[in-house]
């Protein structure tokens, strides 16, 4: 069995499962949401779902310190699941409540979204928590473009079919393929942070963003910017006709509870 090392350890991936299956079950993972809001009038209209570990030590830690391993095991089907689960709790939660519902994105990574029979695993758990799937957006980062074009666009068309939303996470992170946003069926666009961080001072990066944020209307992709820090960005965004921002102007991610505290609304 293949070993991984894990920075002081070494565990196999059937050791790193077992690990992994017993903290879901004990509840170390947790999802935070952070917002998005409509770029014009700044109201809520959407929110990121993100996965956080509650270590008893260390206390929330982020992304990028507990799942490089469980990605490299093949394991990150078990968290994506486990976030949409998660958010169809808040948003059955919320409508049980009858608070205002808004539309939540969660991640599926490029190994998830080819898993054999995840559409069926997906319905299954949308379906049994009663959230209508029209609440629901997959986001998949820019990555997936190097899947066989065929294969990748109908796998979107069936989550489209399904009654999904799919959006395009990190857009400009890499080498950015323009082919994915005429040939996919997309409800969204996200720009890269890094993209966002430089169209205040910098003239070529705010030429790129305004016609990329010209070329989602004119496709009837709704566009997003991610990372935005500071009124100057959002000012610049305001004025280009950018949809919806999210960033650390807006709010940092926040756990259930807080959230809830801040934004809900009858």
């Amino acid at each position: 069995m293949r070993n991984l090392n894990l920075g002081d350890s070494v565990q196999t991936v059937g050791e790193l499962y077992k690990e992994l299956q017993e903290s879901l079950r004990k509840g170390a993972y947790c999802t935070y949401l952070q917002p998005k809001a409509n770029v014009e009038t700044g109201e809520i209209c959407g929110a990121e779902a993100l996965v956080r570990y509650q270590d008893e030590q260390k206390g929330i830690l982020p992304p990028g310190r507990f799942l490089p391993p469980i990605e490299r095991a093949g394991l990150i089907r078990y968290i994506d699941l486990f976030v949409l689960q998660d958010v169809c709790r808040m948003i059955r939660g919320w409508m049980d409540q009858g608070w205002k519902i808004i539309p939540v994105s969660l991640n599926y990574s490029r190994t998830t979204i080819l898993e054999p029979g995840i559409l069926e695993e997906t319905n299954r758990i949308v379906e049994s928590s009663r959230v209508p799937k029209e609440y629901i957006e997959i986001e998949v980062t820019e990555s997936i473009s190097s899947i066989d074009q065929k294969n990748l666009k109908d796998i979107v068309e069936q989550f489209v079919q399904a009654g999904y939303k799919i959006a395009l996470d990190d857009f400009g992170a890499e080498y950015s393929n323009i082919y994915v946003l005429y040939s996919l069926n997309l409800h969204a666009l996200k720009l890269d942070r890094r993209i966002i961080s430089d169209i205040y001072h910098d003239e070529k990066a705010r030429v790129v963003v305004k016609n990329l944020i010209s070329i989602c209307k004119s496709l009837g992709i709704v566009c997003v910017a991610e990372g935005v820090e500071t009124e100057e960005q959002n000012h610049v965004l305001r004025k280009m006709g950018c949809d919806l921002l999210q960033g650390y102007y807006l709010n940092k991610p926040l756990s259930e509870e807080e959230f809830i505290r801040q934004y809900k609304t009858e």
